[in-house]
């Protein structure tokens, strides 16, 4: 078993100031951080300069494109109602009038019995409403002989047919690419809006550090924090400027602040513990900085802080490289994405499944370095040797960080647990299932299946396929005896597949009831699914109440995110009643997925 000890520290933390609070979760910290944040103004850039911003504005089509209806083939422009009698007993002769080429504005429109060549692209002279291939003519001198009738708009691209004049065709908050660049490219835009790059300052603190390429003297090491945080702040859009290193002395570090007033949010690493020449906190309340939480419930990454200096955001980190970077991931990626108006804050997640079991510390959240593997049922997880705060190399080497919560302590290799994918590429070694898979608990009758039934059609209007487990505890045959795949299966067949015009079903026998990992492995094309029964896995669980229904059965094991129905929730975990159930779809999109329904829909 994989043991990670690490003393808990106590969940309260102390207040300095009146605005302090006290945060219970990693998820209280990054929400006090979302609703502190200011808004970055926006600017017109080059289109050629536009790659990998983020629209600050929606883009509406101003015309349609394609402007004109065009031939999908090379063949002949033609009225369909002059073919429309054609056959090979009586076909159809047309007169050539003119031709249309590719970059070709027709100004001609051809006389009823005539039609004209044109080739692929190229519009369609006034009046033709459909274009017959080369292929299904035959010819005799100058004219084209038709022997069946043409649909109007057969081989024709509308006008319009990629976006109308008025529609709106990019949301603001959207990222953008390739693809997106080529758009509004053929939509003529030259410049583009999009969200300022916000001026990002960072600084180290603590005598031991020197820049790398200085020569180490005795109890020095090289500064790596800004290094590796300027590096991530870059590849997000933002401008990050290292402001250097400040000594352990409160006034060089005030220095170094008053140099970060011209940032949009300000960095500090280290500093924070309560040691004698631990002086990053007095220094940023002696410049005006206004802690709105210190500490957050989590390890790696317990000690970091959050404050508003002057309306900019301050963060203020641990040093140790490790829980440096831990805090950035929960508190800093997101917030400066939301600051740019990128419309995912989050990085993909997944549910993996844990390659060894684990022995943890209860009381706070844990952020375990990993990296990423596949087995038969699709993508495991395997935590690194190394999880101390001052790592250094497991960052460097994982491919996704496991989110636990505070109550997961002894974990079973097998157990499914939350990744934060970090290599997205990475992320789908071997995968098979779905993305994520979400509990649905209660008592009998209160109300699962109707749940189960609305929140698939809220996830299908939001671009998620969702999928079901359902666990049948009394289920002891698989298909009617005497049928022919009862018969095969009964005869030792290792699978039966059943198709028909309806769909298809797999079945395949097992010695007890199937694993959660096995059941989810048969599901390849969801996004999201749901799961009914399965009550002592590790799964994260919605839990549906209603009021005069209860169950003796034990409590769920795994995280409750929501409570549905009626009633009401326990501190911290958000309550929808069944008329917020396209809140709830949101809600569990925005968590499970890594993005938000809008974002689905764009």
């Amino acid at each position: 078993m994989r043991r990670y000890d690490g003393a808990v520290a106590d969940t309260k933390i102390e207040a300095h100031d009146s605005m302090s609070v006290v945060v219970r979760t990693p998820e209280d910290a990054e929400r006090l951080v979302l609703a502190a944040l200011p808004t970055i103004s926006s600017e017109n850039v080059p289109l050629d300069d536009a790659l990998a911003r983020v629209l600050a504005h929606d883009i509406t089509a101003e015309s349609n494109y394609w402007p004109f209806a065009r031939a999908a083939m090379d063949g002949i422009a033609v009225r369909a109602a002059d073919v429309g009698r054609a056959s090979p007993e009586r076909p159809v002769r047309l007169h050539l009038n003119g031709a249309v080429y590719c970059g070709d504005a027709p100004a001609f429109s051809p006389p009823a019995g005539c039609a004209a060549r044109i080739a692929t692209g190229a519009p369609l002279p006034a009046n033709c409403d459909a274009v017959i291939p080369s292929e299904a003519l035959q010819w005799d001198g100058g004219d084209a002989v038709v022997v069946r009738p043409v649909a109007g708009g057969k081989h024709v691209f509308p006008a319009g047919e990629d976006a109308r004049a008025g529609e709106t065709i990019l949301h603001a908050g959207t990222r953008l690419h390739g693809a997106q660049i080529g758009l509004l490219a053929a939509l003529g835009h030259a410049e583009v809006p999009v969200t300022r790059r916000p001026r990002i300052a960072i600084m180290a603190c603590g005598d031991e550090l020197v820049e790398p390429g200085t020569d180490l003297g005795p109890g020095k090491v090289h500064d790596s924090n800004t290094h590796a945080l300027a590096a991530e702040l870059r590849t997000l859009g933002a401008e990050a400027v290292r402001l250097g290193i400040a000594s352990d002395d409160p006034q060089h570090l005030e220095c170094l602040l008053e140099r970060a007033r011209h940032a949009d949010a300000v960095i500090t690493c280290g500093g924070l513990s309560v040691g004698e020449r631990d002086f990053a906190r007095a220094a940023l309340r002696n410049v005006g900085v206004e802690f709105l939480f210190e500490g957050v419930p989590m390890k790696p990454g317990h000690p970091a802080c959050f404050g508003r200096w002057e309306g900019r955001p301050v963060f203020a980190l641990p040093g140790t490289p490790s829980a440096c970077r831990v805090a950035f991931e929960v508190l800093v990626r997101p917030a400066v994405l939301a600051m740019m108006g990128d419309r995912q804050i989050h990085r993909p997640r997944a549910l993996v499944r844990l390659a060894c079991d684990l022995q943890l510390p209860p009381g706070r959240s844990r952020f375990l370095w990993a990296r990423l593997g596949a087995d038969g049922y699709g993508t495991i997880a395997q935590p690194l040797v190394d999880q101390g705060s001052a790592t250094i190399r497991s960052p460097s080497e994982a491919q996704a960080l496991l989110a636990l919560g505070p109550a997961q302590s002894m974990l079973c290799a097998g157990t499914f647990v939350q990744a934060w994918l970090l290599d997205e590429a990475g992320g789908d070694v071997g995968r098979r299932g779905p993305r994520a898979a979400v509990g649905i608990v209660g008592a009998r009758n209160a109300g699962k299946t109707r749940l189960v039934e609305r929140l698939i059609a809220a996830c299908a209007l939001r671009g998620v396929r969702v999928g079901l487990v359902k666990h049948h505890g009394h289920m002891e045959r698989l298909d009617e005896h005497g049928k022919d795949t009862g018969r095969a299966l009964q005869a030792g067949a290792a699978a039966t597949i059943l198709t028909g015009a309806r769909g298809l079903i797999y079945r395949t026998p097992r010695a007890g009831d199937p694993s959660i990992a096995e059941a989810l492995a048969c599901m390849p094309d969801a996004d999201l699914a749901l799961v009914e029964g399965y009550a002592s896995s590790e799964l994260p669980k919605l839990l549906v109440r209603r009021a005069g229904y209860a169950t003796d059965r034990a409590e769920p094991k795994g995280p409750i995110v929501a409570v549905v129905g009626e009633g009401s929730a326990p501190e911290g975990v958000p309550f929808f009643g069944w008329d917020a159930i396209d809140a709830l779809a949101e809600h569990l999109v925005s968590r499970f997925l890594g993005t938000s329904a809008a974002h689905s829909n764009a």
